[in-house]
């Protein structure tokens, strides 16, 4: 029954051993198997392929032990990124399943929690749900509301009311997942997966202050447990890093990032979702920092990875496609950027028919676009509606309805509404100050407009103090390299220039 023929190898002393009991052999590999599988260990396949073809051999449809193998087959499938044949052999083992103890079975709850993991990872959000809710309502009937079994569902439910924009729902699961895991005390893995989960969604509300505790404890745990290298501990490490990018820690984020991308290749490939995820991160590091031709082979490398992975209509993808268009607007490469952006507007409000705040990032960048084209009214409708959506959905504390009031201010300046335009800037430099201080680069975008309008209206001193400020926080922590630090210099330069003297008296002069 051994697909092995190396006798001295583990494979073949299994066989050997067992070679007049292909039941106990299955068994055996089954359960050598799963061990590598709760490891995310490549190993775990030739183990589990073989149980599952020994038992074909041997039992008839339906048989619980088939049932097994096909659900493990699903797990492992799944986590190499094979979303279509994991799903094929979910549904598999969950038909054979309901024929053997009807759907009223812990075994049956957990093959269909984990064919909602593999819908939702596909992209398919609308499946995925009623899928969540039957295995929820299934695991609470069976096992009760404080079982880790229930925790490990509420967990996995609450992943897809985060990416579809149900923060609060969301919120109270993975707090309700991340009690029942504390009492449970038994359960540190699942304990970590749920801290770094609501950490994710913590900063995705703009609570960095509460989200990074979380993800250190959450990394300590998963090193502890799974060590250094393991696809989990890659996954927060990676979480963890883009807390950092926001916080604008580049240093300990690149380093997070490097490592999450190398743990990833090794126990996935280059061809895992989880390793373009990191992939594409890194590039969003990057360009920030500026270094745009660093940052654009790893967005077309992530993309194309989405692509093979999900196809063309995936949430990745829309992510992948807005990041090579915020890109190409930075290299002035405004077509391309059109085309991108469009693009993933397009996908993002089919995916998410009500309003996102991935659209509103979107709508955001198109503004970007056209306020850099000069097509001032366009760009003033983008930044509207990006605007209403943030205002909406995040609140007055969110970092990103300061920064939609900073793009909107720098609309209306460049058209000539000065006086809403300086009210909007000054409420986003006031916003930011109070969420990173005084320091941070997410400031320098308002300091460099109210910059440029106070200039415009003759306020010298207060345009200089705007500019300097700006400037120095570039020089600081993006470095005087930057394309946003070179530009605001020049600004300077060009200001005293203005304002020497001379050109002082020439200018009214001329008047």
């Amino acid at each position: 029954m051994s697909t092995a023929s190396d006798a001295t190898s583990p494979f073949g002393r299994v066989a050997a051993d067992f070679s007049d009991h292909p039941d106990v052999e299955a068994g055996l590999r089954a359960a050598i198997g799963n061990a590598y599988l709760g490891l995310q260990l490549p190993e775990a396949e030739p183990h589990l392929e073989a149980a599952y073809q020994i038992r074909k051999t041997i039992f008839r449809e339906p048989h619980q032990d088939l049932a097994d193998s096909l659900h493990e087959l699903a797990v492992m499938n799944y986590q190499k990124g094979d979303l279509a044949k994991a799903e094929n052999l979910a549904r598999q083992s969950l038909h054979m399943q309901e024929k053997l103890t009807g759907e009223i079975n812990g075994r049956y709850a957990s093959i269909l929690d984990d064919l909602a993991v593999v819908v939702r990872t596909s992209g398919d959000l609308e499946r995925a749900e009623p899928l969540y809710k039957r295995a929820l309502a299934l695991n609470r009937h069976l096992f009760g509301p404080s079982n880790s079994r229930t925790a490990q569902t509420l967990n996995n439910y609450a992943v897809l009311l985060k990416l579809r924009g149900e923060l609060d729902r969301a919120e109270t699961m993975y707090r309700e997942a991340i009690e029942i895991d504390r009492r449970s005390g038994d359960n540190h893995h699942h304990l970590a997966t749920a801290q770094n989960n609501l950490a994710a969604l913590l900063h995705a509300r703009g609570d960095y202050r509460n989200a990074e505790p979380l993800y250190r404890e959450a990394l300590d745990i998963q090193r502890r447990l799974l060590g250094n290298n393991h696809p989990a501990t890659a996954l927060t490490e990676n979480n963890l890093a883009m807390l950092l990018l926001s916080l604008a820690n580049y240093e300990e984020a690149e380093e997070n990032f490097r490592h999450s991308i190398k743990a990833s290749r090794a126990h996935l490939g280059r061809n895992h979702p989880q390793y373009a995820t990191a992939t594409y991160n890194l590039g969003t590091l990057y360009q920030q920092l500026g270094k745009y031709n660093f940052a654009e082979p790893l967005y077309v490398q992530a993309h194309k990875i989405r692509l093979s992975a999900f196809g063309d209509q995936h949430p990745d993808v829309a992510t992948s496609l807005h990041g090579l268009g915020s890109l190409a607007i930075n290299l002035e490469r405004f077509d391309d950027a059109e085309r991108d952006l469009q693009a993933a507007l397009a996908l993002r409000r089919k995916l998410f028919p009500n309003d996102h705040c991935v659209t509103a990032a979107t709508l955001d960048q198109l503004a970007k676009l056209e306020l850099a084209r000069n097509d001032l009214k366009k760009a003033e409708a983008y930044a509207r509606e990006s605007k209403l959506i943030r205002d909406r959905l995040l609140g007055d504390h969110h970092p990103d309805v300061a920064a939609a009031e900073a793009r909107l201010g720098s609309i209306l300046a460049a058209e000539g509404e000065n006086d809403e335009a300086r009210q909007l800037l000054n409420s986003a430099l006031e916003r930011l100050q109070r969420r990173f201080g005084a320091s941070h680069p997410a400031l320098m975008p308002a300091l460099e407009d109210l910059g440029k309008l106070s200039a415009e209206s003759g306020e010298i001193v207060t345009a200089r103090k705007c500019l300097e400020r700006a400037l120095t926080i570039g020089r600081h922590i993006l470095g005087t390299a930057h394309p946003d630090v070179r530009r605001i210099r020049k600004l300077l330069e060009e200001l005293d220039s203005d304002s020497t003297p001379a050109n002082r008296s020439t200018t009214q002069s001329a008047s």
